[in-house]
């Protein structure tokens, strides 16, 4: 069952997910974002990078999503709030 009827205008969502240090497993997450079933012209994904030192950024960048990177504050509400400000979506999640 679809969560707004076809003829219904989606609002367009923006996902923005911080992260560091995390190769393992920002994949598998970024798999599933792009998975779901929420039209794919409505929604766009914001990764922020918090200055990681693995391979996280190299896992992002095999993906077709957008990836930002704050560096001077290590913080996940510095990585969010940088991500929030490029967001074009109506809704953030």
């Amino acid at each position: 069952m679809a969560f707004f009827p076809e003829k219904e205008k989606r609002p367009f969502v923006s996902v923005i997910v911080p992260v560091y240090n995390d190769e393992r497993l920002i994949g598998g997450l970024l798999d599933s974002l792009l998975s779901q079933d929420y039209p794919k012209e409505s929604f766009e994904i914001i990764v922020v990078d918090n200055n990681s030192n693995d391979t996280t950024c190299d896992v992002v960048r095999s993906y077709p999503v957008a990836l930002l990177h704050e560096n001077e504050v290590q913080s996940s509400y510095a990585a969010r709030n940088l991500g929030v400000n490029a967001a074009k979506g109506d809704v953030i999640a």
